[in-house]
């Protein structure tokens, strides 16, 4: 992703044997950030909605590339991603 500029370059540097350390530590981090500021229980409820959230979205695609076979493709999964995060500002009052 940092090769396409998506976040900062930093995360593309890798060790000689090809290893991201940069990116590891950051994410890392702030695993335990979260860990230490948060209740663990809001933490996984929040994980695995996510989780079933990417799946849903996921499948909704294929269906989606299924029955347009390909065509449109683009301009199809942007309106589905946007459908999407539209969803995930109810997800902090599910729990």
């Amino acid at each position: 992703m940092s090769r396409d500029h998506l976040i900062p370059a930093g995360f593309s540097r890798l060790t000689q044997r090809n290893i991201p350390v940069y990116g590891i530590t950051v994410t890392v981090g702030l695993i335990i950030l979260l860990v230490l500021y948060f209740d663990i229980a809001s933490i996984v409820k929040l994980a695995s909605a996510f989780q079933l959230l990417m799946f849903a979205l996921i499948c909704s695609a294929v269906i989606v590339m299924r029955e347009r076979k390909l065509r449109h493709m683009i301009r199809g999964s942007v309106r589905l991603f946007i459908r999407g995060c539209k969803f995930l500002e109810y997800l902090p009052h599910c729990g």
